[in-house]
């Protein structure tokens, strides 16, 4: 058990401490857990026959914010950068033709609104559940595979800090 001698200030310093240590760690992890999730819930699912250049763009957009402290609340976000995410132009392998060009892309917005659907590409290349990100924020919730609050218990555990709850 964590020992913490002289009254709340020092309790209310020993909490931040551990609350922003964890923050840091949390900042790491989530893009992993995000890529992770985009791959077995919306990647693996599909497995394209041409190049498909979105993937790694998507990815590639994975961002994490810096830890912000308002009041007694911290918050750090998780986003795809939709700068990173738009596929405009976009060089395309074309396997009738055995050709590499340049077409049109979509831009960000759209990017996203055929991701939410599970669209890859076009509808003839195929088209998966969609609606990973809700499912990820489930995920990251309590209970969730990646159980963010659970972690932090474990966490605080391991720092002596008894939790319950």
């Amino acid at each position: 058990m964590a020992t913490i001698s002289g009254g709340k200030k020092e309790l209310e310093k020993f909490m931040e401490q551990q609350v922003i240590a964890w923050l840091k760690k949390v900042q790491l992890k989530l893009p992993e857990y995000l890529r992770e999730f985009i791959f077995s819930e919306y990647y693996d699912q599909y497995q394209p026959t041409d190049l498909y250049e979105r993937q790694y763009r998507i990815i590639e957009a994975i961002m994490v914010s810096s830890i912000v402290k308002t009041g007694n609340t911290y918050t750090i976000s998780i986003y795809l950068d939709p700068d990173k995410v738009s596929y405009d132009p976009s060089i395309w392998y074309d396997t009738r033709f055995k050709s590499w060009g340049w077409i049109k892309g979509d831009e960000a917005e759209d990017v996203f609104n055929l991701m939410s659907n599970g669209i890859h590409g076009t509808y003839e290349n195929g088209q998966t559940q969609g609606r990973f990100w809700e499912a990820f924020v489930d995920s990251i919730n309590h209970g969730g595979i990646y159980d963010l609050f659970e972690n932090f218990k474990k966490y605080l555990g391991g720092k002596g800090v008894l939790t319950i709850g």
